[in-house]
């Protein structure tokens, strides 16, 4: 129960019974009251028809008697009146049986009235004649004090609904900076480091208010500076100064982290644009001009990629390269085309056409995608190619894997296992950090063949996304998995499972996928959905609604193979994942790399705030988790710690 409540219980408690009280004080007044009254009236009714008796001549006269008592008994205020001689012969005897009227039984009783009787004397000079015994009759009395109890109540009822509303107006003006505080602080706790804007007039809530604010402004403002001081890195560190593009480290990064995209790249182009003569038109117009005229080829090239999921960068000197994911052969020619024609327009503008030349070799590649080298060898031989063509040239090598074993086989393949539930799970542990304690466990998906040899999730995951099938695997594996933990009696552990943006953009599958944890609830919260940054980006509204979603329901969301795009810690704060595991090629460097180690340092310091765990990848050298230890890293994952095991 909330504080409000039970404040307003209670005053409202308080006041009823306060207000009770006085009602039954009231009626008890008037009770005693009443009954003087009747006392009263009792008495003056025998002491006048005691006087009146007194002038008869014939005090035995029975029917002049009951001729002056009749009128007055007929009134109905008088329960019994008897007039009485002096040797005690009742000569007269008028009785009027009780009545309850309107007035309830249960109020005559809480509240009862004596039936109060008097007496008086009738005498003629000195002589005693005999007496009047009047009994006064109540009902007119409980009628009085019945409806004075209704009206009292009606008005202290009115009273009561007042004083309850000015309750609920004063309590909610003290309360509201408690409930600001409330709110603020589960803003804290779900990792938005908000302010309260009112300050109270009480002195102490003012001191909660204030130290609250500078607790959340703190926290807030390091965050904040700590990001700056990443971004600032990740521009030195990966941006090209010159031209804003990534330089070659930074490019190879951002394309090796898209290639592990799991689930979400089922196609990839890599281009390089080479700008010949650069090296002379340099020496000729000198070295200002010729970075002028970089960072416009640049800002064309970047133009040209805006449209589709694409990274530029600048691999040094004169030379450019851009990488596509997910596009199509038609629509990369296309693209090539454009970006020669625009390099090409851009240098007749400039009026140094005559000096520069544009070159571009591409290649595509659909399935598994190879490692950065393989792909850079493959569009070096296609850019050979064009630059034999001859001027503002480019060539284009297609290599489909799914060619040789059939697109449609492969199609074939997925929708069989996926019917037939050919589909394994394996899972490997994610070791925490520093006791090296099993945390979670990733699962990882295999495809099994005929023969029972499983077929890798890097080979038949292109193929799934190539053909719209990811949405249904993702849905058979949280349904398998499902069915895996509903048997376990001993202590559940943590599951974590990737999930493809391309599910969470399908409302079928979003819906399917929903359906299935709402379903399995008491599972839900023992369950962690992990998507690729890359996925993420793609659509960050449609990806923080799912994972509000999952939270709705009890399970968690994470960010997988995070490579720190430009976006990135934006991301971060949107989605506040439950943990972050960073992109195999941090693990690569991080040994040798200082600047990636002060890189992977920053992210933590930015996460711990936000209670955001960071996990490395790809771990498999023995050495390097003491460094991953030393940084501040929740945890890691990798052959070092378990090699993926089957478990349905």
């Amino acid at each position: 129960m909330t504080l409000f409540k039970q404040l307003f219980f209670g005053v409202s408690v308080l006041f009823f019974v306060l207000l009770a009280g006085v009602e039954a004080i009231y009626l008890a007044n008037s009770r005693t009251q009443l009954q003087d009254q009747l006392a009263s009236h009792a008495q003056d009714a025998a002491t006048s028809l005691a006087l009146r008796l007194g002038t008869l001549r014939d005090f035995e006269d029975r029917v002049l008697i009951e001729t002056l008592v009749n009128p007055v008994f007929d009134r109905g205020y008088y329960q019994e009146i008897r007039v009485v001689s002096v040797s005690g012969q009742i000569l007269v005897r008028k009785v009027l049986a009780p009545a309850q009227g309107d007035v309830p039984e249960w109020f005559t009783r809480l509240f009862p009235l004596r039936a109060p009787g008097a007496q008086s004397l009738v005498s003629a000079g000195w002589r005693e004649l005999g007496r009047v015994v009047v009994v006064s009759h109540p009902y007119f009395a409980y009628q009085q004090l019945w409806h004075t109890g209704l009206q009292t109540i009606a008005w202290l009822l009115l009273v009561y609904a007042v004083a309850i509303a000015a309750i609920m107006g004063f309590l909610a003006m003290l309360l509201r900076p408690l409930r600001e505080i409330e709110q603020i602080a589960v803003a804290i706790g779900e990792r938005n480091f908000g302010t309260i804007a009112f300050v109270p007039r009480a002195r102490e809530l003012a001191r909660v208010v204030a130290a609250m604010n500078s607790m959340s402004g703190k926290i807030r403002r390091i965050i904040m500076e700590e990001s700056a001081r990443a971004e600032a890195l990740r521009r030195e560190a990966f941006v090209d100064p010159l031209t804003s593009l990534y330089n070659r480290r930074g490019f190879e990064r951002q394309l090796q982290s898209l290639i592990q995209s799991k689930g979400d790249v089922y196609s990839g182009a890599l281009a390089l644009v080479e700008i010949g003569n650069f090296g002379d038109f340099n020496k000729r117009v000198g070295y200002q001009r010729g970075d002028e005229v970089l960072a416009l080829l640049a800002g064309t090239l970047a133009s040209a990629c805006e449209g589709h999921a694409a990274v530029c960068g600048r691999l040094g000197g004169a030379g450019f390269a851009f990488a596509a994911i997910n596009i199509e052969a038609g629509e990369l020619q296309s693209l090539v085309a454009a970006v020669c024609g625009r390099i090409g327009f851009v240098l007749q503008e400039q009026g140094i056409d005559a000096h520069l030349r544009c070159h571009c070799g591409a290649t595509r590649r659909v399935g598994a995608l190879p490692a950065f080298s393989a792909m850079l060898a493959s569009a070096d031989q296609a850019l050979v190619r064009a630059r034999a063509k001859g001027e503002n040239e480019y060539d284009i090598e297609m290599f489909d894997e799914a060619a040789a074993d059939g697109s449609q086989a492969w199609r074939a393949r997925i929708e069989s296992a996926l019917d037939e539930n050919q589909i394994a799970l394996f899972t490997q542990d994610v070791l925490g950090l520093p006791g090296r304690m099993p945390v979670h466990r990733e699962v990882t998906v295999r495809m099994m063949r005929e023969h029972g040899d499983p077929i890798l999730a890097a080979r038949f995951l292109p193929m799934a996304a190539r053909h719209g099938l990811i949405g249904r695997l993702d849905c058979r594996v949280l349904e398998k998995l499902l069915e895996h933990l509903s048997g376990r009696f001993a202590p559940l552990p943590m599951m974590a499972l990737n999930v493809s943006a391309r599910t969470i953009a399908d409302p079928d599958a979003t819906r399917r996928l929903l359906g299935l944890l709402d379903a399995r609830r008491e599972l839900a919260s023992r369950l962690i959905f992990e998507m690729t940054e890359f996925g993420a980006l793609q659509d960050v509204a449609l990806a923080q609604k799912f994972s509000g979603e999952l939270r709705r329901l009890g399970a968690r969301f994470a960010l997988d193979n995070f490579g720190m795009q430009k976006d990135s810690l934006m991301l971060v704060h949107a989605l506040k994942p439950h943990y972050i595991k960073l992109s195999p090629g941090y693990s690569r460097e991080l040994a040798g790399s200082a600047d990636c180690r002060f890189f992977v340092a920053s992210i933590v310091r930015i996460a711990q705030p936000l209670d955001i765990g960071i996990f490395a990848q790809a771990v498999e050298d023995e050495g390097l988790v003491p460094l991953l230890a030393e940084l501040g890293l929740s945890g890691y994952q990798g052959f070092v710690s378990a090699r993926p095991a089957p478990i349905a």
